[in-house]
């Protein structure tokens, strides 16, 4: 199992997947062809030409009344990615990516943010606005203001009224494109300086990739360095005391890892500063398949039933009333062989756990049955329920697994920071690859039935 799939399979269930967060039904109609003509060639334009924005870097930040939101709605998404793709096609323009969590040190200062607001006009219209506000000024830019007014489509509407929590770029759950090279340098840029305060001491020789891409991205990421370095840079390999160098690994899903790894030539001494998850990136040919490691034979795939037998007419769980709408599922898989099992569930943004123990024991083998409800839902691209099966072989390991749980799904309330205690049990599993196995499902109930996303 490779770095991250925990985080990421479990995100998705607990907020919104990537998938769902790219929805191509929005912007095919009226305001997807106004950004297209009246804003993206006018923004162009302006950001990459006018001698006050040129060379400056803009983000993109969702409004309500003029202020800053934390959180947009899906609508607001789609229109900052619309227009981000738009406008990146001009290497002039310097775009910063929204991210929810800075890697280390104070947050960068962008001296300029893109407001866009989205409220209603009228009982069947919404208006949309563009503006540009100078954060040091605290002002709103003159001149620089876009505003639609007309009907959104059906989708659209539905997308305003989703909440939307955006994650990392760059990271797992929310993976850049390869041909964003100058983003993921400038991510790959922040962890270098937050991994090295000081420098280094002694040349530093930047090691050729093996494909285009990543020599690419490389080359910008020493364009970047020279501006704010990190220590003297040598041609000549030879001289060098540091080697920099870029790795892709494949982890499925047109996912590759890329790493970014400091290596200290006279003690033979190698540390990875950096990664940064990308799609699209061409498979070199010698590139194999992620292969599981030595805990293959623990579990069988997931399956589930939706032909479920009513419990007790008390029970929480698949009652005769539950059973009769349709609202409840079987899952099930086998054991393998004997080894410490967890098994969680994620139910809208909440995450459960079967055990709470802080002493697990092992578990025998044999089949493995879980009953859940699943509502109908309201969106029909999100999961409605998640189901996540790990079984571990080190007695070390599972004892700390259960110790995590028991500070996360297994408190009296929801109250706990589930990205804080993802990102730990994304750790936590990274730290002991080959020590588990892990299985997931998420599930969505619709007016056609239940399905597997």
């Amino acid at each position: 199992m490779w770095l991250g799939i925990a985080r990421r399979l479990i995100w998705s269930c607990l907020w919104l997947s990537a998938a769902a967060q790219a929805d191509t039904g929005l912007l095919n109609d009226a305001l997807g062809r106004w950004l297209n003509t009246s804003v993206a060639p006018k923004l162009t334009e302006l950001l990459s030409q006018h001698p006050k924005f040129k060379g400056e870097t803009v983000r993109f930040v969702a409004m309500q009344d003029g202020k800053p939101l934390a959180n947009g709605s899906k609508l607001h998404q789609a229109v900052e990615e619309h227009l981000t793709q738009l406008l990146l096609r001009n290497p002039g323009v310097r775009l910063a990516w929204n991210q929810t969590r800075e890697t280390c040190g104070t947050p960068t200062v962008i001296p300029y943010l893109l407001g866009v607001e989205i409220e209603r006009n009228g009982s069947r219209r919404h208006r949309l606005n563009i503006s540009m506000v100078d954060v040091a000024e605290s002002i709103w830019v003159s001149g620089v203001n876009f505003t639609w007014k007309g009907r959104l489509t059906t989708a659209e509407k539905t997308a305003l009224h989703e909440a939307f929590s955006l994650p990392p770029r760059g990271t797992l759950d929310s993976p850049l494109r390869i041909s964003a090279g100058e983003q993921i340098a400038n991510i790959m840029q922040r962890h270098l300086h937050c991994a090295l305060p000081d420098g280094l001491d002694g040349p530093l020789y930047f090691e050729a990739s093996e494909t285009r891409q990543l020599t690419r991205i490389l080359g910008q990421l020493r364009k970047d360095l020279a501006l704010t370095p990190i220590g003297a840079v040598t041609p000549d390999k030879t001289e060098a005391r540091w080697l920099l160098s870029l790795q892709a690994s494949p982890l499925g899903n047109q996912t590759h890892e890329l790493s970014l790894t400091l290596t200290d030539i006279t003690q033979d001494n190698k540390q990875r500063l950096a990664s940064v998850f990308v799609i699209g990136l061409d498979r070199h040919p010698g590139e194999s398949k992620p292969r599981s490691r030595r805990t293959a034979d623990l579990l069988t795939s997931l399956s589930f039933s939706d032909s479920v037998k009513p419990t007790g007419a008390r029970s929480r769980v698949c009652n005769r009333r539950q059973v009769q709408a349709h609202n409840c599922v079987e899952i099930s898989f086998d054991l393998l062989a004997p080894a410490y099992l967890f098994v969680l569930s994620s139910n809208g943004r909440s995450l459960s756990s079967t055990s709470c123990t802080r002493n697990p024991r092992v578990a025998e083998t044999g089949e493995r049955i879980f009953r859940l409800r699943i509502t109908p839902s309201a969106n029909p691209q999100t999961a409605d329920v998640g189901f996540y099966a790990i079984a571990v072989n080190d007695r070390q390991v599972a004892r700390e697994l259960a110790r995590h749980i028991a500070r996360g799904p297994c408190e009296s309330d929801q109250s706990w920071d589930h990205r804080t205690w993802l990102d730990r049990l994304d750790r936590l599993l990274a730290q002991h690859q080959g020590a588990y196995q892990w299985r997931a499902m998420h599930l969505n109930h619709t007016p056609q039935g239940i399905t597997e996303l």
